[in-house]
């Protein structure tokens, strides 16, 4: 992951230090102290560079953050954080304060207290700490640059401060992105699963809609369809009823016209000659030849 910044504001560029590990410092850090005027401090970034041989005390990110109260015109500013921040090994968390995506922290040397204030760079005023009576070694401005070594015996417990270790961090942006599986189905009946993030959400919504359409269509064209189909059977009906009528009027008129034969036949049975009297079946008798 890259980190946060620089952010330019109001014509000042501000730039992230990120502390991604708790940086460990060498034992005997706890015990190397400068004094300034009447005070002693603690893990002062200027320890390694007035003495020679010193080890280094502070994370290599701590000088440029700290000695930028020196240059108040600077167009540029430095803080310690961004998206990791991470106090050193031998400091303790005093401070925090979430505001937003931002969280302000505060970094005491271990066994130092917060005295209230959060202090930026430059001022070593936030972690305070007290060294009892005794023996105490420090250093100290000689002549010119040059810094001597210096044992005094302190009668009174006095103030130590330690030099804080503050920073920022700040929430990454969200990068992971949400993917929607739309399953299709081809004319071979092969099923497809595609998937898409949720930048395209905009085509997705247009490629359903335009299915939402063709849906439509297709459903009116079944609707007509059906009616049209309907409507055949309909006629097919009717027309088969109509015959099934005409059937039956033609069966009903051969039957009467049957009935009226036997009638007929019946009466033709029973018919007898009016001149010799024999009974006969023709219109003419058999017998006399006379007309029946």
């Amino acid at each position: 992951m890259s980190n946060y910044g620089p952010i330019t504001s109001s014509g000042t560029v501000t730039s992230y230090l990120p502390l991604t590990s708790a940086w460990s410092a060498p034992a005997q850090c706890s015990s190397l102290f400068l004094k300034a005027g009447d005070n002693l401090f603690l893990n002062s970034p200027q320890y390694d560079q007035v003495v020679p041989g010193a080890p280094e005390c502070n994370p290599p990110e701590l000088s440029p953050w700290w000695y930028q109260s020196l240059d108040t015109a600077s167009p540029t500013a430095t803080l310690l954080g961004g998206y990791e921040f991470v106090c050193p090994a031998a400091y303790t968390t005093v401070f925090s304060w979430v505001t937003a995506e931002t969280t302000t922290i505060g970094c005491c040397p271990s066994a130092y207290s917060y005295a209230g204030t959060w202090w930026r760079a430059g001022f070593p005023s936030q972690c305070e700490s007290s060294i009892p009576t005794g023996t105490i070694t420090f250093v100290q401005p000689g002549s010119g640059t040059v810094y001597t070594t210096t044992s005094e015996f302190i009668s009174t417990p006095s103030v130590v401060w330690g030099v804080q270790v503050n920073g920022f961090k700040i929430q990454p942006p969200q990068t992971s992105a949400a993917t929607t599986t739309t399953t299709t189905t081809t004319s071979a009946g092969v099923s497809q699963s595609t998937q898409t993030s949720s930048t395209s959400s905009a085509t997705s919504s247009s490629t359903s809609s335009s299915s939402s359409k063709l849906s439509t269509g297709s459903i009116v064209g079944i609707v007509t369809g059906s009616v049209s189909a309907v409507a055949t059977v309909l006629g097919l009906v009717f027309r088969v009823y109509k015959w099934k009528q005409k059937q039956r009027q033609s069966t009903q008129e051969r039957g009467q016209d049957g009935m009226t034969g036997v009638s007929f036949g019946k009466e033709m049975m029973g018919r007898l000659c009016a001149n010799c009297g024999t009974t006969t079946t023709t219109q003419f008798c058999t017998k006399c030849g006379a007309r029946a």
